[in-house]
């Protein structure tokens, strides 16, 4: 995750316990006058007020906030989340899913939960039968669990395959547990990010660069091709522009 409009970067203090990775989700932590990791398991008010994206590595042991001696052994660049910056959030292809059924015929896939429409999304083949494959969603349906291809893969999908779903721009919003990534897991929680979605879009190493994610983009096959998907997100209820 970082900023990718004219970010301002800022030095700020950090608690907790747990070290970080560059391109943390970052809210206040009013008990010890700093700044910690975004919680993500509620609902969207729990990730609310974010006020930037970490720019360096925090370690816990020697860089956290000291409350009672009221200074810290560092201050850490962040990212601020100013009103209307773009986000750039990636897709973590270890949220992935097993298929549990395919019909080649009509290019359904059925996966074990599915908790929000995917229409207009694509689906990814992270690993086994069809593996890099990326398909348009036509259809797809919570109650039966199933993901209609606009157009059936040319290589079937199997039960040993897993997949990812690229949401479509209307909902991009559900985040990976460690707030860094978007996760591509139709049953997603409650891991939710208020954010409004600007642009979703693909690379791989013959594209030269992000490409914008289409319906044209169905029964694509980059296998080998290093692919890595994207969001870019405007972040909603933050810290700087809150709505409550």
């Amino acid at each position: 995750m970082r900023v990718i409009d004219n970010p301002r970067d800022v030095k700020l203090p950090l608690s907790g316990s747990t070290d970080l990775l560059v391109g943390a989700l970052l809210v206040p932590d009013t008990a010890e006058g700093a700044y910690k990791l975004a919680p993500v398991s509620g609902d969207s008010a729990s990730v609310a007020d974010a006020i930037g994206i970490l720019n360096e590595p925090f370690d816990a042991s020697e860089d956290a906030w000291d409350a009672s001696a009221g200074e810290g052994t560092k201050l850490l660049s962040v990212s601020m989340i100013d009103p209307g910056k773009q986000v750039e959030l990636e897709y973590d292809p270890d949220t992935s899913v097993a298929v549990t059924a395919y019909d080649s015929s009509t290019g359904v896939i059925t996966v074990g939960a599915i908790d929000t429409t995917c229409t207009g999304g694509w689906v990814y083949v992270v690993s086994g039968p069809g593996i890099g494959q990326i398909g348009y969603i036509a259809a797809s349906d919570t109650s039966g669990e199933t993901i209609t291809m606009a157009t059936p893969f040319s290589t079937d999908v199997t039960t040993a395959s897993e997949i990812i779903v690229i949401w479509p721009r209307t909902r991009t919003s559900f985040l990976t547990a460690d707030a860094y990534k978007i996760s591509g897991a139709p049953a997603l929680g409650s891991y939710i990010l208020p954010a409004v979605c600007i642009n979703a879009q693909y690379s791989y190493d013959q594209s030269q660069g992000w490409l914008n994610l289409d319906t044209s983009v169905s029964n694509k096959n980059v296998i080998g091709q290093s692919v890595r998907f994207r969001a870019i997100v405007v972040l909603t209820n933050t810290a700087l522009n809150p709505i409550d």
